[in-house]
């Protein structure tokens, strides 16, 4: 599922989908503060999303490679 969670606290909504080897950190590789993922939302393998606060809503398709 993750390749790297680095984050201080994290939502996963229900139904979302993560791929292999995604990673979530702050912007600059630490850790994010805040991470919500919403309801039926898909991350495709090797995403890799840099952020200290991010919060992607419900129905969401990151693709793969991202």
């Amino acid at each position: 599922m993750f390749g790297e969670l680095n984050v201080k606290t994290f939502n996963l909504g229900s139904g979302a989908t993560v791929g292999k080897n995604v990673r979530i950190t702050g912007s600059d590789g630490g850790p994010a503060e805040f991470v919500s993922i919403g309801d039926n939302c898909y991350l495709g393998d090797n995403v890799n999303l840099r952020a200290d606060n991010l919060v992607i809503g419900d129905y969401c398709t990151i693709h793969h490679n991202t």
